[in-house]
């Protein structure tokens, strides 16, 4: 059939693009590995090399899905998002940057990184296009799949199970859950504590690279992750600010609220996105957990065009989480003082749910 040749050489350029485009973190793969090899090498977080960063937005599923986000450009031409593997591999090297910078302790730079490894590795094929189908039609969210992966929970096959890598590393589960739990005060006699509150604030290693990754594909500039990394943790653990460079924090909020705003949240793409999350589930409607962990991306896209698609002007909006929009506070700030800590950012750098009714606009 043309649509699985044409898959098939997306799926090629999937993992070309995570070694190529994304050099930035393919040519430092082995600092983490020296690291936290086996968790790495697991199956568990292996199976993420095979799912898109972006899921049905993508722009290597464009030719197929019907994307408003690329139907009128040819700015997906040679565009390319990357995997789940990829990105959470740069997380762990920001992440790492992070904490080497800080002065942490190697205990404290390894579960850095085990971190930034496993904080999407619940993640379902498609991405949050996937997640919110099959999160549903599984009775579990993310945070309980992230879990149960990580407790080696009996419900999933020992495949799936990080507990044993997380071990061989000197990492402990329950420690290492602390730091998803994003409340750092719980952890403030504990060394992981700094660490802690930056994975709570509004700039974890997490947004910083996905939101770079994003701008990439979407043609908006966002600063680099390491010189917004930089720009925050000067801020934030001092002793000094450089000379304009608290504006790499605000451009890098301000892109981001760029991205979501005419990309991500815009009303025709959430409706359009919400079409094929329905329709996923529909495709699949008796899917254990298990398979649809193991399910490709390739199968799954093939399928939902087999059966069809409902009209996304007639649906509501079905996500994983529900729109959000980000803002400075006050809205034409130009700096940050030296006086900033976590506690004045949150209140700078602000998230708040759309209250434009998503029926409005396009």
């Amino acid at each position: 059939m043309p649509q699985r040749y044409l898959f098939a050489e997306s799926h090629v350029t999937l993992r070309t693009c995570d070694r190529e485009q994304f050099a930035l973190w393919s040519r430092r793969r082995q600092e983490i590995a020296d690291i936290a090899g086996p968790l790495l090498e697991s199956p568990a977080f292996r199976r993420l090399g095979e799912i898109t960063f972006l899921g049905i937005l993508s722009p290597r599923f464009a030719p197929f899905a019907h994307s408003p986000l690329f139907a009128r450009t040819s700015k997906h031409i040679g565009a390319c998002d990357g995997s789940r593997a990829s990105h959470s591999l740069g997380v762990a090297l920001i992440a790492l940057d992070v904490a080497r910078s800080l002065g942490c302790s190697p205990i404290v730079q390894r579960y850095a990184v085990a971190w930034g490894l496993v904080h999407d590795i619940a993640t379902w094929p498609l991405s949050h296009t996937g997640e919110f189908a099959f999160s549903r039609l599984t009775g579990t969210s993310t945070s309980e799949l992230r879990r149960k992966m990580v407790l080696g929970a009996s419900q999933l096959p020992s495949t799936l199970h990080i507990k044993r890598p997380l071990a061989e590393i000197g990492v402990d589960s329950d420690r290492l859950l602390a730091l998803f739990a994003k409340q750092p005060e719980s952890l403030e006699s504990d060394e992981l504590y700094h660490f802690a509150a930056i994975v709570a604030s509004p700039l974890t290693p997490d947004a910083l690279e996905g939101i770079w990754r994003s701008g990439l594909v979407f043609g908006v500039h966002v600063p680099s992750p390491e010189k917004t990394r930089r720009a925050f943790q000067s801020l934030l653990f001092g002793p000094s600010l450089p000379p304009g460079s608290s504006g790499s924090v605000l451009t890098f909020w301000r892109r981001k609220s760029t991205i979501y705003r005419s990309f991500i949240n815009r009303p025709t793409v959430m409706r359009w996105e919400s079409a094929w999350s329905l329709a996923i589930g529909d495709a699949f409607p008796n899917i254990s957990l298990v398979d649809s962990l193991h399910l490709q991306e390739e199968s799954i896209v093939e399928r939902v065009l087999s059966r069809g698609i409902p009209e996304p002007k007639s649906i509501e909006i079905s996500r994983y989480k529900p729109p959000l929009e980000y803002l400075v506070r006050p809205r034409r700030r130009r700096s940050l003082s030296l006086e900033t800590d976590l506690r004045h950012l949150q209140r700078i750098l602000v998230t708040s749910p759309i209250t434009q009714a998503p029926g409005h606009g396009q």
